[in-house]
């Protein structure tokens, strides 16, 4: 013990007063700092804790909002038998139309409860980055729109109206056969997308295709004629058969490759739910792409090319 002790203070026979109380002022220099940094960090956690909690309550008040706007359906199942059935009405059409007029009431109104369901599992279980965004400097909860979260599949039709008049569409107007023949030719569709999430299914057989065949969606300030989609113009929100998307001028790579003699199967999200960060997804080969911004107020599936060509494209949902 008596040697591990001099062996100690020989160390330490070097290091002058001065040296010593340096070393201490570094020291507490370093606590003074980590504690006022650990208090600054306190303060910003508290700021954003403040932010979120004035969000939730706004988020609420939506909601409560929303609920004292709602008509609930209200059915006296035994008075709506006897007003439907009673013995002296046959069953007929008449009957047949009151319960028909039932069901959809009934489905808009379970859609919409389910709904209300969905949003509060998304907020139970997603990612944070996807139920917390940033926006004017503050931290703030999504606000998903009441009957507009779900994932739709639209009743989608083609345009029988078109810029150029090289194709050929199908009675129900879900399929549409174009011919190519020239510059600035874009088809797009007679459905638009305004709110909530929309998807499209769609399968495009590629007979013969240009380096410049694109696929995407327009908002409503693209200009037929003059916005041409190989020149990847503002207001079209497209990605090419090179992989290149391109939206409001703005050039990103991608694997997504589709060539000629094949029939390739696409799903585009256009998902408009928050007016501030509207953005468009692709899935092609089990694969999916983006999120990519979007921006306006109506949007259009389009199709387009240049320099000739022959596709069929066939909605499937």
């Amino acid at each position: 013990m008596e040697s591990i002790c001099k062996e100690i203070l020989n160390k330490n026979s070097n290091i002058t007063p001065s040296e010593s109380s340096k070393n201490k002022i570094v020291s507490d220099y370093h606590k003074e700092y980590l504690h006022d940094f650990s208090n600054v960090l306190d303060h910003r956690i508290s700021e954003i804790n403040d932010q979120l909690q004035e969000s939730k309550r706004n988020l609420l008040e939506l909601f409560e909002e929303d609920f004292s706007n709602q008509t609930l359906l209200q059915v006296n199942l035994k008075d709506l038998h006897y007003s439907i059935f009673n013995q002296d009405e046959q069953f007929g059409l008449e009957s047949i139309l009151k319960l028909k007029k039932l069901k959809e009431n009934l489905d808009n109104y379970l859609s919409k409860v389910d709904n209300y369901f969905d949003i509060k599992e998304k907020f139970a279980k997603s990612k944070l980055i996807d139920i917390i965004k940033i926006q004017n400097n503050k931290f703030e909860f999504l606000k998903y729109k009441i009957g507009t979260s779900k994932k739709s599949y639209s009743n989608f039709m083609w345009s029988p109206s078109q810029y150029k008049t090289n194709f050929t569409l199908s009675d129900d107007k879900k399929s549409i056969n174009i011919k190519y023949q020239s510059c600035y030719e874009l088809y797009v569709s007679e459905t638009v997308f305004e709110t909530g999430v929309n998807c499209i299914k769609m399968e495009v057989d590629c007979l013969s295709t240009t380096s410049y065949h694109s696929i995407g969606i327009i908002n409503e300030n693209y200009s037929f004629g003059v916005s041409c989609v190989c020149l990847k113009s503002q207001n079209c929100f497209m990605f090419d058969r090179s992989g290149n998307v391109f939206c409001n001028n703005v050039n990103t790579l991608s694997s997504i490759s589709f060539g000629d003699g094949q029939i390739h199967e696409f799903e585009i999200e256009i998902n408009l739910i928050d007016e501030t960060d509207k953005f468009m997804k692709i899935k092609f080969n089990e694969v999916d792409f983006g999120p990519y911004k979007i921006t306006g107020k109506i949007f259009k599936l389009a199709v387009g090319m240049c320099n000739g060509g022959n596709v069929i494209y066939k909605i499937l949902h």
